[in-house]
């Protein structure tokens, strides 16, 4: 089945939908999050290595105070406004970061969350297969080995009740979302 369709403003105001016919790597992703603001350097090499073949986003849940955070550490792949938080409930997230890889026709190919040497590793190997691009150079001995995700905006008291109302109640992914 695949992923829900999605368009939203990138930092640019320009629309950016979802599926777009290409592989996509969607990182839902929050500046408050210390486990997110680790991934950094490990996404920005994703970026560097894949962003031109494949569409690699960060769905921000704070567009301008986590725009703010990006361009200070010089990150430059497009970053999607999901202020509304309203992709964030469709897609189950409940932790951020959560990493998604998607097919050209939006269906689901992998989901991790937080941050784990062994999944971003596996990321790595699973996008070379689909692209031919060689994976970019990580010092992996600089990050743990694993660290938890954090909660998501959408889940903070007022937004959670709001985005139920509006939209129906929380639903994780089947399997939950480390899978």
């Amino acid at each position: 089945m695949p992923l829900p369709p999605f368009t939203l403003p990138d930092q640019a105001g320009q629309p950016r939908a979802f599926p777009s016919g290409r592989h996509a790597l969607l990182v839902f992703w929050w500046h408050e999050c210390p486990t997110c603001q680790l991934s950094l350097p490990v996404l920005a090499a994703v970026c560097g290595a894949y962003g031109s073949v494949i569409d690699a986003w960060l769905v921000t849940q704070d567009p301008p105070a986590d725009r703010a955070a990006l361009e200070a550490a010089g990150f430059g792949c497009p970053m999607l406004d999901d202020a509304a938080l309203e992709t964030a409930w469709r897609y189950g997230i409940d932790a951020v970061p959560t990493v998604i890889l998607a097919d050209p026709g939006g269906e689901e190919l992998l989901r991790f969350v937080g941050f784990a040497r062994a999944d971003w590793e596996a990321l790595f190997e699973r996008l070379q297969a689909i692209t031919g691009a060689e994976p970019p150079q990580v010092d992996w001995d600089a990050f743990p080995a694993w660290r938890p995700g954090c909660g998501p905006r959408n889940f903070l008291p007022g937004e959670y009740e709001r985005l139920e109302a509006a939209l129906g109640p929380f639903v994780p992914p089947p399997g939950g979302n480390a899978r």
